[in-house]
């Protein structure tokens, strides 16, 4: 009488699984976009959109954070210096060229045009800048892109 062995299956099922999660963990990308903080006082958050297609609208997934248009207060900003403005989005695919477009958003909700764009490919790509972007008719910011593991 044979036994049944279901425990090597398992044990192989499982090893797989970590395999995969870590693969996609350790072939993520983290993108962080900087720019110079608004003198507006009324700016109260902004929104960062991307996508694997240049041009809006940007429809991307992937990232940690969320779906494109992930929107983040400046309470959450992670540059200690108040005259800079930084945002990281993580865990979008290593292997995919990514592009990307800020809007500045004020307390009554309403945004700014898109940010001209910046992407992840090229030989610049880890400080990559945008043109000036303009959140209002009379003041412009310089967004900073970088790309790491």
């Amino acid at each position: 009488m044979k036994k049944d062995n279901w425990f090597s299956p398992l044990l192989a099922m499982v090893f797989i699984m970590v395999l995969v999660l870590w693969a996609s963990i350790a072939f993520a990308m983290d993108v962080t976009l900087q720019w110079d903080a608004s003198e507006q006082p009324d700016v109260t958050s902004h929104r960062i959109y991307y996508d694997i297609d240049s041009g809006h609208p940007y429809n991307g997934t992937g990232a940690v954070e969320g779906d494109s248009g992930v929107e983040f207060l400046l309470t959450a900003d992670e540059n200690p210096d108040p005259a800079i403005v930084e945002h990281t989005l993580t865990g979008l695919s290593n292997d995919t060229v990514f592009f990307f477009a800020v809007k500045a958003v004020d307390d009554l909700g309403l945004s700014s045009a898109y940010s001209n764009e910046v992407n992840t490919e090229g030989p610049d790509a880890p400080e990559i800048r945008f043109k000036e972007i303009i959140f209002s008719q009379t003041q412009t910011q310089k967004i900073t892109l970088r790309v790491g593991n």
